[in-house]
C-alpha cells in the first residue's frame, strides 16, 4: 500500500487495506502532531517503510518503484484514486481533495468523452 496523501485519514485507511503482514509505504507529508495508528498496524504486523516521494538511490527513484508497482497491480489504482470528477466539475472536484471529511485519498478529473 503506498500511502501519499500526508493526513490522517490517508494513513489511517493505508493501514485498514493493507493486508496482514502487509507493507505501508509512506509518501505523505504530514502536520506535527498526526496520529498514526500504531495499533491497528500493530495487530496487522504491518510494515511501515518512510520515503521521501521523489527521492534518489543506489539503482533507482522511489517514484519509479512506485509507478512501477501501479504498472504490476493496476487494481491498485482503484483503491488510491477515491473519486473521480468529469472536466467541467473541476471546482467541486477541488472542494472534495481540500476536505478532509470527504476521506479523499486522491481525486481524478476525467476528460469529458467526444
Amino acid at each position: 500500500m503506498i500511502e501519499a496523501g500526508g493526513s490522517e485519514s490517508s494513513v489511517a485507511r493505508a493501514i485498514d487495506l493493507v493486508r496482514p503482514e502487509g507493507t505501508v509505504v509512506i509518501l505523505g507529508v504530514f502536520q506535527p502532531g498526526t496520529v498514526f495508528p500504531y495499533t491497528e498496524a500493530l495487530t496487522k504486523e504491518a510494515r511501515v517503510v518512510s520515503a521521501m516521494g521523489y527521492c534518489y538511490y543506489d539503482g533507482g527513484r522511489d517514484f519509479d518503484d512506485a509507478a512501477a508497482l501501479l504498472a504490476g497491480s493496476p487494481d491498485l489504482v482503484d483503491t488510491v484514486i477515491t473519486h473521480r470528477f468529469p472536466l467541467e466539475d473541476a471546482v467541486e472536484a477541488f472542494r472534495v481533495a481540500a476536505d478532509k471529511r470527504s476521506r479523499a485519498i486522491r481525486v481524478v478529473l476525467e476528460p469529458s468523452p467526444g
